[in-house]
């Protein structure tokens, strides 16, 4: 009696009949009638139906969750996204079927725009002001006015001109006054802070913080700094040389290919004059002289 018949989610069937879509048990008993323009999936237990150009909340087995339509509903990660009105609330399937349980369905619609960043953690726009909500719906960074970075070892957050610096657990590992003409490379950071630069490998700040006099960033493994009017070369692993009076610097790059795959490997040569340079590895072993 059906026009289609297609696999939903675990022992349940949207069919098609003449134009309108229902849900059934695979036993054959009804879950949803055959009158919706519309039936997706959302997840293990929730699904979404469309009729008159609303979305309509529901349990696989029937229940309706909100009592009303809404424009669009959207499940990522562990978090339910509900658009009314161009306006956006951030919920989660606990918090849904609680409401549902205690009659109480308010949810706030307040933010303009979001972004998953992973799947318990997401980024909310509100005007001009931005957070991050966990799974649980609590703000990890309140909303406030302020730009959110996502980097791979935590998140960088811009107020005004000030850079603030936290790992990913949320702990601030900046200082209090912040930083200024942050540079982020490879996993290098770094930023002034008063009159001297500070610099950070994987969100994790060099031995002897705010020694520099300037920075500059060459590649992901080389770094070229100033201190106290000297200059030098920073490793990765902490290992610091000292230049001296250099002619040049020049990153040497090649690739190795070993079982098909090929990787990417850098030396530093240091031009001392024309009869003398010096070229390094990665962790400021001499190579070549």
């Amino acid at each position: 009696e059906y026009n289609d018949v297609q696999d939903l989610i675990s022992g349940t069937l949207k069919i098609l009949n003449r134009g309108k879509y229902g849900l059934i048990f695979k036993t054959g008993e009804q879950i949803l009638s055959v009158k919706y323009d519309e039936i997706e999936k959302l997840d293990g237990q929730l699904i979404k139906v469309k009729q008159n150009n609303l979305w309509y909340l529901y349990s696989l087995n029937g229940l309706q969750l909100l009592p009303e339509g809404m424009d669009e509903i959207s499940s990522e990660g562990e978090f339910l996204m509900i658009e009314n009105d161009g306006q956006w609330a951030i919920t989660n399937k606990e918090y849904i079927f609680n409401s549902y349980i205690e009659g109480n369905n308010y949810l706030q619609f307040i933010y303009d725009d979001y972004e998953l960043i992973e799947d318990t953690q997401i980024l909310c726009f509100k005007d001009e002001t931005e957070g991050i909500l966990n799974s649980k719906l609590e703000y990890q960074l309140k909303l406030e006015e302020q730009n959110i970075y996502t980097l791979p070892e935590g998140w960088l957050l811009k107020k005004d001109t000030i850079y603030h610096l936290y790992d990913d657990a949320f702990v601030r590992i900046s200082g209090s006054g912040g930083l200024t003409n942050v540079v982020y490379k490879g996993k290098w950071l770094t930023g002034k802070s008063g009159d001297k630069w500070i610099l950070y490998r994987n969100f994790t700040p060099f031995p002897d913080v705010f020694a520099y006099d300037s920075i500059s960033i060459l590649s992901d493994n080389y770094v070229f700094a100033i201190e106290e009017e000297n200059p030098v070369l920073i490793f990765p692993n902490y290992q610091k040389i000292e230049l001296g009076e250099y002619k040049n610097i020049r990153i040497i790059k090649s690739s190795v290919i070993k079982d098909q795959n090929e990787t990417a490997i850098e030396f530093i040569e240091i031009e001392y004059d024309r009869n003398r340079s010096e070229t390094y590895d990665i962790n400021g072993n001499l190579v070549l002289k």
